[in-house]
């Protein structure tokens, strides 16, 4: 308010907020002192009022002649500046935070969430009652909270205070797959089982693999030995003994890749964003198949090739 000759209120300091001319303090600790310079209309008499917000206190007025110092609690202050001068005055409010800010909610509870027939609810509550939450920080903070699939929420202090710290979000089937939420994490961990249970099963299949070959090259022995007597090579002979298993693998790859697709495409669909099952992925592993089956194949017979024909025949 001014009445009379113009003449404005105006305090300054070194702990302005650059951003802001009407607001000082740097979130220091308990009993930090800020000095104010008057600023004012000159020749005026100029007196600074502290009231802290926090519990509503007077903490005291104070004479700027030029300048003066003001120790702050752990608090919010509201400054009422008064500058006066042969009958006229002149009134400005400031802002003062010296609240030491805490980013730490203090929450309790759990912050992933399962879903159950497409929907779930998360629900954590935040510390607002003591200094290891959110109870000390400036009024005006605004808490964003992103809840991992896609979606933000925006709270002051007063939201936080009006639903007694308890914080609440919905998800739905929608929302999995969407990178950062924690829906995901259960196809994750159902992945690495699957993975775990997959080199099981192709060690077994290897380990059958190997056993069928050894047996199928026991059984062929004699024949081995009479082909290599009538001059047969390593070479023919090995592709003798692969090419039967592989038409058997071959018709069982068949009957395999189309059972995989239609589960995986199955399996896919179960998620809210999709891929179709690559071909590729099928091709790399046929051809890895027939890969480990010439191989163990190959080692096996290799062992039958180089027995001594004589050995074999010796009976016949």
């Amino acid at each position: 308010m001014v009445t009379g000759t113009a003449v404005f209120a105006a305090i300054d300091g070194s702990s302005i907020n650059s951003d802001n001319p009407e607001i000082f303090g740097n979130c220091a600790s308990s009993n930090s002192a800020y000095d104010f310079i008057n600023n004012s209309t000159s020749g005026t008499t100029v007196t600074a009022n502290f009231k802290n917000e926090f519990d509503q206190s007077d903490a005291g007025t104070y004479t700027l002649n030029p300048s003066t110092s003001f120790t702050a609690s752990t608090s919010n202050y509201t400054i009422f500046v008064k500058a006066t001068v042969n009958g006229t005055e002149a009134t400005k409010a400031y802002q003062l935070i010296n609240n030491n800010i805490n980013t730490n909610f203090g929450t309790s509870g759990s912050n992933t969430v399962c879903l159950s027939n497409g929907r779930g609810q998360l629900s954590f509550t935040v510390d607002y009652t003591s200094p290891n939450g959110v109870q000390y920080n400036y009024p005006g903070n605004l808490y964003i909270i992103n809840w991992g699939d896609g979606s933000k929420t925006i709270y002051t202090l007063c939201d936080i205070i009006a639903s007694r710290g308890k914080l609440t979000h919905d998800y739905t089937e929608s929302s999995c797959g969407v990178s950062g939420g924690s829906e995901p994490n259960s196809y994750e961990v159902s992945g690495k089982i699957i993975f775990s249970f997959g080199m099981v099963t192709l060690i077994i299949s290897v380990f059958g693999l190997i056993g069928f070959a050894a047996f199928n090259a026991k059984m062929r022995i004699k024949e081995i030995a009479v082909r290599r007597i009538l001059g047969a090579t390593t070479t023919s002979l090995l592709k003798l003994l692969n090419v039967a298993f592989v038409k058997l693998v071959l018709v069982a790859m068949v009957l395999a890749n189309v059972l995989a697709y239609i589960y995986m495409q199955k399996w896919f669909n179960g998620f809210a964003y999709r891929i179709d099952m690559p071909f590729f992925v099928f091709a790399a592993v046929n051809l890895s198949i027939i890969l480990i089956t010439i191989l163990t194949v190959s080692l096996q017979s290799i062992r039958a090739i180089k027995e001594n024909p004589v050995k074999a025949l010796k009976y016949e």
